[in-house]
């Protein structure tokens, strides 16, 4: 044990001496945390930039005109008044939706004939596109309804007998998990866990290749010290710093950007411990591997876009290509995404993630294996001058 705290303490001691490393390991989680939470901290999509186009100027296409401009959704910029600068609006991305009400509108209700108003939008973001058409549906079926209600009260139905004529038949919607359809919740879990993926990794990634650098680390090589203690001493103060950071992330998303948080904590911190101890063995075994420190950088840039991106947190799973989604499933960020999503959004208890923990806890353990069988202690090693531990 005295071992192993001697090398975690050398270890604190280089990341404290060195201003990248002491940036990378404790500032740059908690920035991209702020800055990722930050961006979703409105969650819903609201005030959408549109267009109104009224060709019929009748009192209807008034009243239609301002339940749009009545609707927090939407954000009417009034001085496009016609279809050829709305499409140049559009075009510049000046708007993001138009409403055209056609001419002979109120004629056409009025003879309870085809009366359209014409709705266009930009697909380009599907972000927009997925709010800008749910949010002109609501307001417009808001509307029809009040219309008819209208209508049928001046023919002197009763309330009862005017809802069944206007909800012939009804029905009730309740969202579970997300029901304001949050992007906070959809995205920043997952974006918080890739922090701590991608940042731990690359730390422990480079603890070996600096070592070789630094042309010290042939001291750990013939020092009477085992691989074990090297391994353990060298990643425990990434470990205590990335755990806090853990913490610290999902309290902040929490408290300031509304996450939703529904789990029990004692299962969210076995998940962090665990998922964090495998991320920072995974970056020390790769070390052994990477010859210096711009190969290690590069090579955990490259593995690490592909298995985000890939992971589910952006497309669903069920839509990858079945080979794909099967390497994937190698991944422990995969398992991750997938396990808080499920016990701290959906509460979910020992049956539904019992079968991503165990997958995480194998993978350590076979990582920790192949550690053990591949990456001996004596290496062959550039010639280089030699430093002391305890320098």
């Amino acid at each position: 044990m005295k071992r192993i705290l001697t090398i975690a303490y050398y270890e604190w001691r280089t990341i404290l001496h060195n201003p990248i490393l002491l940036l990378m390991v404790f500032f740059v989680p908690l920035l991209y945390g702020l800055l990722f939470g930050s961006i979703y901290f409105h969650p819903i999509i609201t005030h959408i930039p549109t267009a109104i186009i009224d060709e019929d100027h009748s009192e209807l296409s008034r009243r239609i005109a301002d339940a749009y401009r009545s609707s927090p959704a939407f954000s009417v910029q009034e001085e496009i008044t016609n279809y050829s600068e709305m499409e140049a609006a559009m075009r510049d991305g000046r708007i993001r939706a138009g409403i055209v009400i056609q001419k002979d509108l109120e004629q056409h209700a009025e003879k309870i004939q085809d009366a359209k108003v014409f709705a266009v939008y930009d697909a380009s973001n599907l972000i927009w596109g997925y709010n800008i058409r749910k949010n002109m549906r609501l307001v417009i079926n808001d509307f029809n309804a009040a219309w008819v209600a209208e209508k049928v009260d001046a023919l002197g139905f009763d309330n009862y007998q005017k809802e069944q004529l206007i909800h012939p038949v009804d029905y009730n919607i309740e969202v579970w998990y997300n029901p304001t359809y949050s992007y906070a919740n959809f995205m920043l879990y997952g974006l918080f866990f890739m922090i701590i993926h991608q940042v731990g990794l690359l730390c422990t990634a480079l603890v070996i290749p600096r070592e070789r650098e630094k042309g010290s680390w042939i001291q750990f090589q013939t020092a009477s010290i085992s691989r074990f203690s090297i391994l353990f001493g060298k990643c425990l103060p990434y470990l205590l710093v990335f755990l806090l950071h853990y913490l610290l992330l999902l309290h902040i998303g929490v408290t300031f950007f509304h996450m939703s948080f529904a789990g029990n904590t004692l299962w969210l911190l076995l998940l962090g411990l665990v998922y964090v101890s495998l991320m920072l063995l995974l970056g020390y075994v790769l070390a052994y591997y990477l010859p210096n420190s711009l190969q290690a950088t590069r090579f955990i840039m490259l593995i690490s876009v592909p298995i985000v991106i890939s992971s589910g947190m952006i497309w669903p799973s069920t839509h990858i290509p079945t080979l794909l989604y099967s390497f994937m499933q190698l991944f422990p960020f995969k398992k991750k995404k997938k396990m808080i999503r499920i016990l701290a959004q959906k509460s979910g208890g020992w049956e539904q993630f019992s079968g991503c923990i165990s997958a995480l806890f194998l993978m350590l353990i076979v990582i920790f294996l192949f550690f053990i069988l591949c990456c001996p202690k004596q290496e062959r090693l550039k010639k280089g001058k030699p430093q002391s531990i305890h320098q």
